[in-house]
């Protein structure tokens, strides 16, 4: 049987194959799966040792133990949305016409129920906060933008169910390979959209500077390199441009805005909004600039569409000239998270450690002391 990281990459259920997708690395050498099935998706587990793989067993009634031919599996699947930390989740994924969208195993879960309605599952005690993040944007908006309209919320069971929006997203509006006037005009409302987000309400929230953002990059590269996904490395030249250089104008930020977050429909759609942070502008601009050379390197994306998108976006977003001088670092290190996030995923391994040859590539002969940058 094929494997990856020690779990199967795929795994029979009845006439169904499931094929892994994604990989989240945890503690104490846990990993957190997705498998699809066409466009359904189901969660999945694998824990190296025995005892907390029976303790999760007995936890999580109707959790899958899958044996096979390796006396060393440990391969738990979360069926039909059972998940101990997501309460709500089976009840939405037992309901008649429901499709699982995505199930990050005891984090969260996402649902398009049978109407076209969105529902999402929480940890419990977390709903409120992400309904809360949605009315605090739909408040900036300002008519630039719409974000999901809520249709129900179980306290309870930290369920919500939302509107859909209407259109594609900026990435498939891409690649169906449209004039370069609509494609520009797409991107420019994009970054209008975004500016109107930045300018809005951020009291209260938390701050996410280039602190955070460095700790989030080292999480995911020093995980790539424990599980000898891509080499190990110290500190990149571009954490020092990051951390030292002069800072640009704060904002609302999304955190996590790229070409799938941004539907284009009668009105601009923004999506995914649980993140919502007190920062830098230049963190979502890089972010966003980041995922467009993502694309090209997928082939999912020309250089020259590229480059018009960003063109478009950043002169719909008009940042002042502080915050155009920190995209660059965050473009950076943008890049360097993505190559570690990306390794976890089998189909898109081989990119990571291409871009992660290229990112380090004018590093190697670098002074040492770059290794000890904080």
């Amino acid at each position: 049987m094929s494997r990856w990281l020690g779990a199967p990459v795929q795994v029979v259920d009845g006439d169904a194959r499931l094929n892994l997708r994604r990989v989240w690395p945890r503690e104490h050498g846990v990993l957190h799966l997705e498998y699809a099935h066409d466009s359904n998706r189901v969660g999945a587990q694998l824990l190296p040792d025995e005892h907390a793989r029976r303790r999760l067993l007995r936890r999580t009634p109707g959790l899958d133990a899958i044996e096979d031919d390796d006396p060393e599996s440990r391969l738990l699947v979360h069926r039909a949305g059972v998940d101990r930390r997501l309460t709500g989740l089976a009840a939405l994924v037992a309901q008649p016409g429901a499709h699982v969208v995505s199930h990050v195993p005891e984090r969260r879960g996402v649902v398009r129920l049978h109407d076209g309605s969105y529902a999402r599952a929480l940890r419990h005690g977390r709903s409120g906060q992400a309904v809360a993040s949605v009315e605090r944007a739909r408040a900036a908006s300002g008519g630039t933008f719409v974000v999901p309209r809520l249709l129900g919320h179980d306290i309870e069971t930290s369920t919500t169910v939302w509107a859909p929006l209407e259109g594609p997203t900026l990435l498939a509006l891409a690649t169906a390979r449209p004039s370069t006037s609509v494609l520009a005009a797409a991107w420019r409302a994009a970054g209008r959209a975004v500016r109107a987000l930045h300018d809005g309400d951020r009291a209260g929230l938390p701050h996410h500077g280039p602190v955070e953002e460095l700790a989030v990059t080292r999480r995911w590269l020093s995980a790539a390199g424990a599980w000898r996904l891509l080499p190990p490395r110290g500190d990149h030249p571009a954490y020092e441009e990051l951390l030292h250089g002069e800072p640009g104008a704060l904002g609302l930020l999304h955190r996590d805005l790229h070409d799938k977050q941004v539907l284009v429909g009668p009105q601009l759609g923004l999506l995914d909004l649980d993140t919502l942070a007190a920062g830098e502008r230049a963190l979502d601009l890089g972010n966003v600039l980041a995922h467009l050379d993502l694309r090209c390197a997928q082939g999912l994306l020309d250089p020259r569409s590229a480059a018009v998108a960003a063109e478009a976006f950043l002169a719909g977003a008009a940042p002042d000239p502080a915050t155009t001088h920190r995209i660059a670092a965050y473009r950076a290190v943008t890049r360097l998270r993505l190559t570690g996030l990306y390794a976890f995923r089998p189909r898109w391994h081989g990119l990571a450690r291409a871009w992660d040859r290229e990112l380090w590539a004018d590093t190697e002969k670098a002074s040492p002391r770059h290794s000890a940058l904080s």
